[in-house]
């Protein structure tokens, strides 16, 4: 396959997985979280813990800078099981949530100097009214080579809509190790993120709490096309991710 190729072939899966992202994200408001109300103040807590893990961003790239001239671009798709299920079903009123939580999203990640990236992305579980809009910083203050690993550390934020009354933002850092080889790119972290929740016109009260979060994956590149795939424990809630894109 020529690189013309490669790169057409890049693109246009890039521009088939965003597509069906924004579809299924468009379509979500079969189920609306408008019955908050009728949780109890631990099925919230428990509710507000498997959100959190689902939409608090998730790193799903290598520790290693892009450099200035560097752009990571993708769409993304995973899943997140939740232990919380009934009360989910509670809070959308009776809507069907499955058990293990659907996400589809785009993100895009660009490299300035000292080997800083910042990024976005939007994340939105289909069938669902719920979305989350996330911003990141990475710094890589070990950039590695051709024997050492890099190191990076990130902070992000994360903002969630169409919860209904309710108002959940998560915040975390992290630590990230990779070392990469010919195509791939393997890499591993640990952090914390701590979330705030709240459901206003009910009678519960605000949650707040910090969760433990580690995370493995692989960054395979060919060429312009990017693939990516990442397995990520927040507190006792696990997900996978899996991004297509370009990535230089």
């Amino acid at each position: 396959m020529t690189r013309s190729h490669t790169a057409r072939f890049s693109m246009t899966s890039l521009a088939a997985l965003a597509a069906v992202s924004m579809v299924a994200a468009s379509a979500a408001h079969a189920a609306k979280f408008d019955a908050l109300g009728s949780l109890s103040q631990d099925e919230f807590r428990a509710v507000s813990k498997d959100l959190s893990a689902a939409f608090a961003d998730k790193p799903q790239a290598p520790a290693g800078g892009l450099g200035v001239v560097g752009f990571d671009v993708s769409a993304t798709v995973g899943a997140t099981k939740v232990d919380s299920t009934d009360a989910l079903k509670k809070a959308a009123g009776g809507d069907s949530v499955p058990k293990a939580l659907p996400t589809v999203g785009v993100r895009i990640e660009k490299g300035l100097p000292f080997d800083i990236d910042v990024g976005a992305s939007y994340v939105a579980v289909p069938a669902t009214s719920a979305s989350a809009l996330s911003g990141n910083i990475k710094w890589a203050f070990f950039g590695g080579g051709l024997v050492m690993p890099a190191v990076a550390t990130r902070v992000f934020y994360t903002r969630t809509n169409g919860l209904g009354d309710m108002s959940l933002n998560a915040k975390g850092i992290e630590l990230s190790i990779s070392k990469g080889f010919p195509m791939l790119t393997p890499y591993a972290g640990i952090g914390v993120v701590s979330s705030d929740a709240s459901a206003k016109n009910t009678a519960l009260k605000s949650e707040s709490f910090t969760q433990t979060r580690t995370f493995v994956g692989l960054n395979a590149n060919l060429l312009l096309i990017n693939f990516g795939l990442e397995a990520d424990k927040t507190g006792k809630t696990s997900s996978v991710n899996l991004k297509l894109g370009v990535r230089f």
